[in-house]
């Protein structure tokens, strides 16, 4: 399983700290093999997760 995380580029960095934090807590209780981090909506394409998860 893994986790694609979105962070908005016009996100305060308390919030974006928060959200990391989040994040990992999220990655080490659901256990999952892979995380990634995007920071812009047009990065998410499907050859994106084709390389990513290959």
């Amino acid at each position: 399983m893994c986790l694609v995380f979105y962070s908005p580029p016009g996100c305060s960095p308390e919030l974006q700290m928060m959200y990391a934090g989040s994040r990992n807590n999220l990655v080490q209780e659901c256990e999952l093999t892979k995380n990634f981090e995007i920071r812009d909506s047009e990065e998410l394409t499907q050859e994106y997760l084709d390389s990513k998860l290959a």
